[in-house]
């Protein structure tokens, strides 16, 4: 497959659009936008609606979330752990003005050290 931008045209497998499109779908199309946070719960984290219940409106709820902070039996709950990641996400995005895929992935970063100071490894 082949993708043309300003830069010309490159050769990408299939794995590398898929990327690409998420990070076309996450950064340009809808940056720093709480839908999008409430995709990826739903889509990639698997929440139920009790859970986005929890954790939406994320802007108003990311914050007592944090300061609530990760205690060990949450890095084994699956949803515990997941709606941590997703407000430490969502912070990083906010106060460190990056992307949601960068503030993802070092959501879970810092979730992983957290949680193996618990003992637990995800």
């Amino acid at each position: 497959m082949q993708i043309t931008n300003e830069n010309g045209t490159v050769e990408v497998d299939d794995g590398m659009y898929c990327s690409i499109a998420v990070d076309e779908a996450l950064n340009s199309l809808c940056p720093g936008s709480e839908s999008a946070f409430r995709e990826v719960a739903t889509t990639f984290f698997g929440f139920t609606q009790e859970d986005l219940g929890r954790l939406f409106p994320i802007e108003t709820r990311y914050r007592e979330i944090l300061d609530d902070g990760l205690i060990d039996g949450q890095c084994m709950d699956y949803a515990e752990i997941r709606m941590y990641v997703l407000a430490l996400a969502w912070s990083k995005m906010k106060d460190d003005e990056t992307t949601p895929r960068v503030a993802i992935q070092s959501a879970w970063t810092d979730a992983r050290m957290m949680c193996e100071e618990f003992g637990v490894r995800l």
